[in-house]
């Protein structure tokens, strides 16, 4: 791996981040009371992911957002409870990546807002640059977020690219 792009970096090791990142945040705070006293019983539940994150806030785009609630591979698709309580169960602490790293984060982004993605980010040592697009949700496909994400990548596939010879 030469380089890393990414839109949100999210600490869910971190129960107000994993509440916030929920679909509700009851249901955010119950899993993380399950998956502490009852891992056994939680663990063989399974969700769509529909109805554990909010995919009516991943585009402006209202089409858009009911598309990705109804996709069988993206909101239909049934994610274990064991996944979010291992996900959980990391807490980091620093992120090594080993390779530049480029945060092109949605300014308008309702479902994770930037300071989630920001404190995250502030935990990567190494190369990492860090650009808040203007407007944008979560799926950046508003302008003049679509359009700067796509020179963020540009710039810094090419410098990915010269660092390589």
């Amino acid at each position: 791996v030469a380089g890393v792009i990414v839109t949100t970096l999210l600490d869910v090791g971190k129960p107000s981040v994993f509440v916030q990142a929920a679909r509700w945040r009851w249901l955010g705070a119950v899993s993380l009371a399950g998956f502490r006293l009852i891992p056994w019983l939680t663990d063989r539940m399974a969700l769509p992911l529909r109805l554990a994150a909010p995919m009516n806030k991943m585009s402006s785009d209202e089409d858009m957002s009911h598309y990705f609630a109804r996709d069988p591979l993206l909101g239909g698709m049934r994610i274990p409870s064991r996944f979010f309580r291992t996900m959980h169960s990391l807490k980091l602490t620093a992120i090594k990546t080993g390779c530049p790293l480029l945060l092109a984060h949605p300014g308008a982004d309702a479902w994770t807002p930037t300071d989630l993605s920001r404190s995250t980010y502030e935990l990567v040592q190494g190369s990492k640059q860090f650009r808040e697009l203007t407007n944008g949700s979560h799926l950046p496909l508003e302008s003049p977020a679509k359009q700067e994400l796509y020179n963020e990548i540009s710039l810094f596939l090419a410098a990915v690219i010269d660092g390589c010879d």
